[in-house]
């Protein structure tokens, strides 16, 4: 089409005009013969940021995790009486509950008085459609796996886990067990580091 070809040249043209415009005007203002209107571009030489403010660190800092200071092992942790079992001394408890219809299985805060802040049970429907038995060994360790699964995308990598030593030694709350600690949540919370 002779539209086109017009249309390309005149493209061609004017750019090739643009760029020898400006290197006139460069030419001139590095003799400082002209004075180039503002509205034209110029190259700017470029600014290295300035990097010495980067080590400052601000006298003020908010905590806005309030899991942090567990995950560093600086929380407190509540000694409780000697006499209560199981102790106080943790962060988060892990409970496993087997009753005649249910595996129910749950992490509570210790420091808010015991309330559950995850939990997985054989109640819930998308748990119940996948098992032939709600409280069969193959219920618990999937209860476990769930769990496990709600602790890491929750940020809890750390439970306490005690059970009652005759209710330990059942295979349904050893496989709920190695179910956790396969999914990757760890048993035993680390010592508090005091300073």
């Amino acid at each position: 089409e002779p539209g086109s070809e017009v249309s390309e040249w005149s493209f061609h043209w004017s750019h090739m005009a643009a760029a020898a415009v400006l290197r006139r005007l460069r030419f001139r203002t590095e003799r400082g013969l002209c004075c180039v209107p503002a509205s034209l571009p110029l190259a700017k030489p470029e600014q290295h940021p300035d990097t010495a403010e980067n080590g400052v660190v601000t006298a003020r800092f908010i905590n806005r995790n309030p899991r942090n200071l567990e995950r560093l092992a600086l929380a407190r942790k509540d000694k409780g009486w000697q006499t209560v079992w199981p102790g106080l001394t943790s962060w988060h408890r892990l409970r496993f509950r087997k009753t005649q219809r249910h595996v129910t299985a749950y992490v509570e805060a210790v420091g808010s008085g015991g309330k559950a802040v995850i939990s997985a049970s054989t109640q819930e429907w998308a748990i119940k459609r996948h098992l032939s038995s709600t409280r069969d060994v193959a219920a618990a360790q999937n209860v476990g796996r769930v769990l496990a699964q709600r602790c890491l995308e929750a940020g809890i990598a750390y439970v306490t886990f005690r059970a009652i030593p005759w209710e330990y030694r059942a295979e349904s709350v050893q496989r709920f067990r190695s179910a956790m600690k396969d999914g990757g949540v760890i048993l035993s919370e680390p010592q508090r580091v005091r300073q």
